[in-house]
């Protein structure tokens, strides 16, 4: 049996399956969504408690549903501490905190991949850098930060 591609997802991909906003998005993230069994996908209790602050019921509901078959990673004291690293090297600013919980969470998981929709905060080469230069000198392993569609 094949080993499976452990995955992280942040909220902006359970979001993006039941936000009509966007259709090209959507049906991306759906398409993803066919294919997520074939990887070992993880969230952290942040998506959970982002789900539970969504304002639209319906849309909150339909969220849940999907990450039910999710594994949720415990939150671990060194998440925080990793956090505060990217913080104060700059990788993320205090008002990305969320954003440095989540690449944390993954990072202190040892999960390679996160994938999110987030292109301003995340999803983009100067953080991926930064990030992983944090990576390297707390010793952690580096991090992809990439879209769905980019995910094989």
């Amino acid at each position: 049996m094949a080993v499976k591609l452990r995955i992280y997802l942040d909220t902006s991909v359970i979001s993006a399956c039941v936000d009509p906003r966007d259709p090209v998005r959507q049906e991306l993230t759906r398409e993803f969504w066919r294919r997520r069994p074939v990887y070992e996908a993880y969230i952290c209790p942040l998506v959970l408690e982002e789900i539970a602050a969504t304002r639209d019921v319906a849309r909150r509901e339909e969220m849940r549903r999907l990450a039910e078959p999710l594994i949720v990673l415990p939150w671990q004291a060194e998440t925080e501490g990793l956090a505060e690293r990217y913080l104060s090297s700059g990788a993320f600013t205090p008002a990305l905190r969320q954003d440095a919980r989540h690449v944390a969470a993954c990072t202190v998981a040892g999960i390679p991949v996160l994938l999110s929709w987030n292109f301003r905060h995340l999803v983009n080469r100067t953080r991926r850098i930064r990030v992983n230069l944090v990576n390297s000198e707390a010793g952690y392993g580096q991090l992809d930060i990439i879209a769905p569609p980019e995910v094989e």
